[in-house]
């Protein structure tokens, strides 16, 4: 009997009419491109969940990448260059390059060799007051910029801010009060900021009291 039913298991196999032949599976087959592509050809596949393919139509053949791998591919490879570094310097050969090096390539462009002889140039020169300036305004700049938007957050927040009584009830600030305590921080903001930045763009050092 075993071997009966194996023998009629192998024929509906063979003329694929088993269960497991003719089980419908419910899912997703991506279309058929039956269009006929040029050599250079590129094209779109967009799959259901969004991500989206490139094809691209070689000799006798297709190439298929995500959409975006070649601006990545460009973007990492500029976001580890040094392009500011010496032509003699050795590391731009080696790619040896330590975290330290990472650090001044993120603000300066350059290796921290690359910088150290750069900066000597500029004492030599007697430009170096002036690089420093310019290193410490950039810097403010960028460092109020973000602190505006900060103020503009805290301001925000203030408005929805409650203080309790002693009976347990809760009140919030006045407009009123708002108002005069808003136009103090904004004081201060700027008083702070003209005080460190005023003096470098006059030209002026800072100095520690």
């Amino acid at each position: 009997m075993s071997k009966l039913r194996n023998i009629d298991t192998l024929n509906k196999m063979l003329a694929g009419e088993h269960r497991t032949q003719t089980k419908t599976v419910i899912g997703y087959t991506p279309p058929v491109d039956t269009k006929k592509h040029e050599v250079g050809d590129i094209w779109d596949e967009v799959l259901p969940d969004g991500t989206i393919y490139e094809w691209e139509q070689k000799n006798g053949y297709r190439v298929k990448r995500p959409k975006n791998l070649k601006v990545l591919s460009e973007t990492r490879s500029f976001l580890q260059e040094y392009p500011n570094c010496y032509d003699t310097c050795e590391k731009k050969i080696t790619r040896k390059y330590s975290r330290y090096d990472n650090n001044t390539r993120i603000i300066h462009g350059m290796c921290l060799d690359c910088l150290a002889k750069y900066e000597t140039e500029l004492k030599i020169k007697g430009e170096f007051e002036e690089y420093e300036r310019k290193k410490k305004l950039d810097s403010l700049t960028a460092l109020f910029k973000d602190a505006e938007v900060e103020k503009t957050i805290i301001k925000e927040s203030l408005k929805s801010v409650a203080y309790a009584n002693e009976d347990g009830s809760t009140e919030k600030w006045g407009s009123e009060n708002l108002s005069s305590l808003f136009e103090k921080i904004d004081t201060d903001f700027e008083n702070l900021k003209n005080s460190l930045i005023e003096p470098l763009l006059n030209g002026e050092e800072q100095t520690n009291k």
